[in-house]
């Protein structure tokens, strides 16, 4: 079963994610979707956040695969 503060921590980068992205989406003002995050727009505290993020979510994912017996 899933952790309170794994899951705490999922909803926690899922917010930055849609949050980073969708400014950067509005600065774009009109080029079309971004779909990719421009790093160097990124102040640092950003960076060190989407980092642990991203951590937070390679350790879910290999949580999945263990837990699902799924390989990639």
């Amino acid at each position: 079963m899933l952790e309170a503060s794994t899951a705490s921590n999922l909803s926690e980068a899922l917010k930055l994610f849609i949050k980073l992205r969708l400014r950067q989406q509005l600065a774009h003002d009109g080029d079309g979707l971004q779909h990719h995050l421009d790093l160097r727009r990124l102040s640092r505290a950003e960076r060190d956040l989407l980092r642990h993020s991203l951590h937070v979510v390679k350790k879910f994912k290999a949580w999945l695969a263990y837990h699902y017996q799924i390989r990639d």
